[in-house]
């Protein structure tokens, strides 16, 4: 279901509307919209034929993807399909539900890692600097979007943090491990040069993140 449709994309120059369904794309059926995105990705600036239903008629538009293989729609949000309920915790019963929370967004952090690693989620889709970050707390201030976003940042720096770095604890676990194992330290010069290694690393990250959002914005 069509949830939003970008300003200028191929889905408004062929006259889709939002709540329209998209039910098959060049004749093969869909029902989710990742099983529309593996039919047209990798597509750049062909024609694929859309069946749409709308208002209980079924139409078919012909359309180009644009260079990145989209048409420029976003899905319907759940609140579309289902009603939602509310659970309001106390004090006691809400730190083993932050508990949880924690360690469920974590487990999804170190999967979307994986899913990068091995190109089945573009990096330059999903990684983002300073400019990203102030985005997420979106545009009205919101008590519970603030802790939330400042949650979901401690965790994914502590996360980072953590990974086999040179410079970063991660890193420096990995130095002890290794003297636990061999019985004795790695060379001063060696630790040296791989903390000047790892250095290199976070800044070149760092980079980037921030280049991908100035690029983000340069393109609108």
């Amino acid at each position: 279901v069509v949830g939003e449709i970008a300003d200028g994309s191929p889905a408004q120059a062929i006259g889709l509307q939002t709540e329209d369904k998209i039910v098959a794309a060049d004749g093969q059926q869909v029902s989710y919209f990742d099983e529309f995105i593996d039919i047209v990705k990798d597509r750049p600036k062909e024609t694929v034929l859309l069946t749409v239903e709308r208002a209980g008629t079924t139409i078919e538009k012909p359309v180009i993807l644009n260079s990145d293989s989209k048409i420029g729609v976003a899905p319907a949000p759940a609140e579309y399909f289902y009603d939602f309920e509310r659970d309001e915790y106390g004090f006691a019963e809400s730190l083993p539900m932050g508990v949880q929370r924690g360690f469920s967004f974590l487990g999804d952090q170190v999967n979307a890692f994986g899913m990068m690693f091995s190109g089945d989620i573009k990096v330059t889709e999903s990684l983002g600097g300073m400019g990203s970050i102030a985005g997420m707390f979106g545009a009205t201030w919101n008590w519970e979007r603030f802790w939330l976003m400042t949650a979901a940042l401690s965790l994914i720096l502590a996360f980072m943090n953590l990974l086999p770095i040179p410079l970063l604890d991660g890193g420096h676990v990995v130095f002890l491990l290794y003297e636990m194992v061999s019985g004795k330290k790695p060379s001063e010069k060696f630790v040296e040069y791989a903390s000047y290694l790892g250095f290199v690393l976070v800044i070149s990250l760092l980079v980037f993140a921030n280049g991908l959002d100035f690029w983000r914005w340069l393109k609108g």
